[in-house]
């Protein structure tokens, strides 16, 4: 089974299971695939930027799109029947709501056909974006150190 990364570049399996990340995914409404417009409150279409398009009412429109100033297109990495599965997670690194979550795939086609069947993607309520400050200091040295974060 080949795959491509966000370059076109033919690259391994895990390339199916992870995708590179998006700038932003959906935000809960349908969208038009065109054309430069906020997403969760970013501005995509001048750059090129990966959208993770999750709500459409048309399910078979969902998946993973390079925004431009006309019509947007499927990314190199969601464009074969190839390149997606159940499973399939990518990570979406800004927006208000978005930002910092790790998407799954759930739609069980196997395999699951670009076009035609009903790509669905389910927040895995993981948020990987991670921040924390300390107000204590600790010394590097050897041995194992532990470190709690609310």
């Amino acid at each position: 089974m080949t795959t491509l990364d966000i370059r076109g570049t033919v690259v391994g399996e895990t390339a199916l299971a992870i995708k590179a990340p998006c700038m932003v995914a959906t935000a809960g409404s349908n969208i038009t695939l065109s054309g430069v417009q906020m997403i969760d409150g970013v501005a995509v279409g001048n750059h090129s930027e990966r959208v993770l398009v999750k709500d459409q009412s048309v399910a078979t429109q969902n998946g993973i799109y390079i925004a431009g100033t006309g019509a947007w297109v499927l990314a190199a990495d969601f464009t074969s029947n190839n390149n997606v599965a159940l499973g399939t997670m990518v990570l979406v690194t800004s927006g208000n709501t978005n930002a910092g979550l790790l998407f799954e795939q759930t739609c069980a086609d196997n395999p699951v056909v670009i076009g035609t069947s009903l790509i669905v993607f389910s927040s895995l309520g993981v948020n990987a974006a991670q921040a924390a400050t300390s107000t204590t200091s600790t010394t590097i040295g050897a041995g194992a150190k532990t470190f709690t974060i609310q």
